[in-house]
């Protein structure tokens, strides 16, 4: 199924537990057959897998990527929107597999790292240790976070929690950055923070929210007093 908000969701036959991001689709069969348990993802979740060596979960993403899993806690962020695929392991292992130059490259993923793999051919890789998790893992919570993030990302995530379309129409907008936390928040609310800091001004039609950028109104005698 495909999630608007989060959402918990039991695999059958494994026991194991997804929590889904908002528009975010996980696609499974009724009962897993064969040497593994494969499923396709899109989206965002927190995977927690019940441990099956003989029976390794396999979560398929676009591009030929895949993530192995026997057992572990994890992260995965993979929408068809976005330039990358990332994964953030809590415990246990996983591998990701990846093509590169029509050859399968296994990358394994040690507890603590988060893996970032280019959705582009190169598929290029990097592996980092975040200072702090809580901006990655904050949505399974209701938070919704963001510490100098680019507003072009920051309008992904808010159209995919809010339901949001948004029309830019002064593109320099997109090339600022936005830090700031929001728990349960209404997107005019939202909205009417980032035009605070003066990043934007707004309006909302219907679904629809028109941004452009912040400029100062002078009266004729501020003007003056400049």
């Amino acid at each position: 199924p495909r999630v608007r908000r989060q959402r918990q969701m039991c695999i059958r036959d494994s026991g194991s537990i997804v929590w889904l991001n908002s528009d975010s689709e996980l696609k499974c069969p009724a009962q897993f057959s064969g040497d593994s348990r494969e499923i396709n993802f899109s989206g965002e979740g927190y995977f927690d897998v019940v441990k099956n060596p003989e029976k390794p979960m396999i979560v398929k993403l676009e591009n030929g990527i895949q993530v192995i899993v026997k057992g572990t806690k994890f992260n995965l962020t993979s929408y068809k929107n976005d330039d990358n695929v990332s994964a953030l392991l809590l415990s246990g292992n996983i591998t990701v597999l990846r093509t590169k130059h029509s050859k399968q490259e296994e990358i394994k993923v040690k507890p603590n790292e988060r893996i970032w793999i280019e959705k582009k051919e190169r598929q290029k890789v990097n592996l980092t240790v975040p200072a702090e998790t809580l901006p990655i893992l904050g949505w399974k919570d209701g938070w919704l976070i963001f510490d100098e993030t680019p507003i072009a990302e920051v309008l992904k995530k808010l159209e995919r929690w809010h339901g949001m379309t948004f029309e830019v129409k002064d593109p320099e907008i997109l090339d600022q950055k936005f830090t700031a936390r929001f728990h349960e928040e209404s997107i005019s609310q939202i909205l009417e923070i980032m035009h605070n800091v003066a990043l934007l001004r707004f309006e909302i039609k219907d679904k629809t929210a028109v941004l452009y950028k912040y400029c100062l109104l002078y009266t004729s005698d501020a003007a003056d007093e400049l």
